[in-house]
């Protein structure tokens, strides 16, 4: 019923003025702190006094100098051509020192491979004249018509982008021969010699490499044996890398400057110094199949014919299991008891496997404390692969 409808309206003017006091106590959205007068970083003025400026240039300078000093003082015995790279010296080869060392084939003038003296002898002006293999760079053969050709090729100062550039040359400026190439009917002969002279050359190029690996293995001190007691010892172990021959476990010994881990066979050894150790780790067999006892050295070592700055000792963790058949206790038990019993002793050997190398690792930190070596554990957590 409209009639019973009534409708109330308060006056309109009273929240307008509550309205307008709070704008009026609002507090402003931008922070009066934020207001600058400038609008450019540029225009600001700076916060930085010069005084500490010029004090932290000086600072720079002082520590850039210190390090420039510190790298002279590193690199002072080393020779360089100002690009980081070491200048390589002229190595000097000879094949003979005296006339009658050339063989005797030579009266013959024929193309002679001497691979005791590692030279190639040619005939040239009806004198025997030898180039060392150090000078040759490749040999080929090619047949044209009946006769067969042999082209030699030696090393000169500006042969290409392709080598590597870095041949020392006693005197770059000097004239050198390139490519020498002879004639001959005997086909079979001219491909036997550019046969050798491949050999030869590489040959040349594995010693060389050999003697280049070499160059930072240094000769050890002898190790001073415990004469007065017996060593303490780790036995059955492995070495790592292994020495030559047939794998059979070994033991670790602790003497009075470093370690010696001695072989059943042939009475061979390998000698560890202290001081040539940089770090020691222990690295338990849990979820592994071996202990570890590994060394890394600061200079390389021989281990047989092998180069190697990391020497470890192992031992497995896991033996050989049995399974027992037939036996009294099979009767009145079932598998399940055996394989909880098997996984219980596996745990209790692997744990008694960790406490032995454990030990043994403290007591090489203990005998080698004077030349700081420490043993560490590897975190599993944090590893990588």
């Amino acid at each position: 019923d409209m009639d019973s409808v009534s409708f109330y309206f308060g006056d309109e003017e009273e929240p307008q003025k509550a309205t307008k006091e709070k704008a009026d106590v609002r507090p402003s959205a931008i922070a009066s702190k934020n207001i600058t007068k400038t609008k450019l970083r540029a225009e600001r003025p700076t916060q930085i006094s010069e005084g500490a400026e010029a004090r932290r240039r000086e600072h720079q300078k002082e520590l850039a100098s210190k390090k420039i000093k510190e790298g002279m003082e590193r690199f002072a015995g080393t020779t360089g051509d100002g690009n980081g790279e070491a200048q390589k010296k002229f190595k000097r080869f000879e094949s003979y020192k005296r006339d009658n060392q050339l063989p005797s084939s030579v009266k013959d003038l024929t193309v002679h491979v001497d691979h005791k003296a590692s030279t190639v002898i040619v005939p040239i002006m009806g004198r025997p004249v030898p180039f060392h293999i150090n000078t040759i760079k490749n040999a080929s053969k090619s047949d044209e018509g009946e006769y067969a050709y042999l082209r030699i090729n030696f090393l000169s100062p500006g042969q290409g982008v392709g080598r590597k550039d870095d041949q020392p040359f006693e005197d770059p400026s000097a004239n050198f021969v390139r490519n020498l190439t002879l004639r001959s009917k005997d086909n079979d002969r001219f491909a036997r010699i550019a046969q050798d002279i491949t050999e030869l050359r590489k040959n040349a190029l594995r010693r060389e490499q050999e003697r280049k690996e070499m160059e930072d293995v240094v000769e050890q001190d002898k190790l001073v044996e415990i004469r007065n007691r017996r060593p303490v010892k780790l036995p059955d172990v492995y070495l790592r890398p292994p020495l030559d021959g047939k794998r059979v476990p070994g033991e670790v010994e602790i003497h009075q400057n470093g370690l010696r881990y001695q072989s059943p066979l042939r009475n061979e050894h390998v000698d560890v110094l202290f001081s040539n150790v940089k770090h020691l780790f222990f690295q338990p067999c849990a979820h592994e199949l071996i202990v570890i006892i590994h060394v890394h050295l600061k200079t390389p070592i021989l281990i047989g014919k092998r180069k190697t700055k990391d020497v470890q000792f192992i031992r497995e963790a896991t033996e050989m299991q049995f399974d027992e058949t037939g036996n009294r206790r099979r009767k009145h038990r079932y598998g399940d008891e055996e394989e909880f019993e098997a996984e219980q002793e596996e745990r209790r050997r692997r744990a008694a496997l960790d406490r032995e190398f454990k030990a043994f690792a403290e007591k090489i930190s203990d005998a080698g404390k004077d030349e700081g070596v420490d043993v560490d554990i590897p975190f599993r957590e944090i590893g990588f692969s």
